[in-house]
């Protein structure tokens, strides 16, 4: 294949997403124009939380950028390269926020108890596969909008900084390269950063501001934007994408919905990256 030439799959995904991107505008369009809104609201009670989960939201960020930090700089990988045992590493890390966070939710509202439902996961089994759908469907319609913003900033910036991971990815294709980012962000980033600013977060000032107030929304996809301020002007169209999962978790507060949704965009621009990189992994 002649260097500069996109691989196969990657036409075959771009088509598959194009006609994914038709049917998710076409349905949460059609429920606007029909003065609906774009996803129906569910019924559910505040959650007992408040303004800790700020604190609690914080104290991720914190945890993500020292594990990051760690795991990018790990003394097996001298040239920033993030390797398997620094993403496993970093999931670790992850999964103990986790924990500490839910513990300190449970020891602070014993009385009121924390639910499944609080958490993002009630009737998780039979809602789960139909919230997935949601999720993918939801990410597919702000693609527009997200890559919008993107095109935009690359006619007046120039092309982007990648985010480190991603830059050792394309000067080093080896496969545990691939499936440790994959790791990171395909499956760390959303499974924990939308428990932090979704769940936690935009949960909590929800139940300050009310469920129909927008500034949760806004408020938490700034935060998340933020999160990402090593990636040159990325929080910008990373902060339109976050609009999008803001309001798609406040009209459901389906913990999976939002992750799907989280799962699907970062699963995408990896595969763009991989696919323009003409990533070869080395034997």
């Amino acid at each position: 294949m002649p260097p500069g030439t996109p691989p196969p799959w990657l036409s075959t995904l771009a088509f598959a997403v194009l006609g994914l991107m038709v049917v998710a505008l076409w349905t949460f369009g059609g429920r606007l124009l029909h003065g609906l809104p774009a996803v129906e609201p569910r019924r559910r009670r505040p959650v007992p939380w408040g303004g800790e989960g700020a604190l609690l939201a914080g104290f991720y960020l914190v945890c993500a950028a020292l594990s990051l930090a760690a795991s990018v700089n790990d003394e097996a990988a001298p040239t920033g390269d993030l390797r398997l045992s620094g993403a496993v590493l970093q999931l670790l890390s992850q999964l103990a926020f986790a924990a500490i966070a839910v513990a300190v939710l449970i020891a602070r509202y014993p009385t009121r108890g924390l639910t499944w439902g609080d958490l993002g996961l009630g009737d998780l089994p039979r809602k789960l596969a139909g919230d997935v759908g949601l999720g993918v469907l939801a990410c597919m319609a702000m693609l527009p909008f997200v890559y919008g913003a993107n095109y935009v900033l690359v006619l007046l910036f120039g092309n982007p900084t990648l985010h480190p991971a991603i830059e050792s990815l394309l000067h080093d294709s080896d496969w545990e390269s691939l499936l440790s980012i994959g790791l990171v962000a395909s499956v760390g980033a959303p499974l924990f950063e939308e428990l932090a600013f979704r769940v936690l977060l935009q949960g909590g000032l929800e139940r300050i501001g009310g469920r129909r107030a927008t500034w949760p929304i806004v408020a938490s996809s700034l935060a998340f934007a933020l999160a990402h301020t090593n990636q040159g002007y990325a929080p910008v169209p990373i902060a339109v994408l976050a609009l999008g999962l803001g309001y798609v978790y406040r009209q459901t507060h389906s913990y999976p919905a939002v992750v799907a949704m989280h799962v699907t965009f970062n699963s995408l621009s990896l595969a763009v990256v991989v696919g323009q990189g003409q990533l070869v992994p080395a034997p």
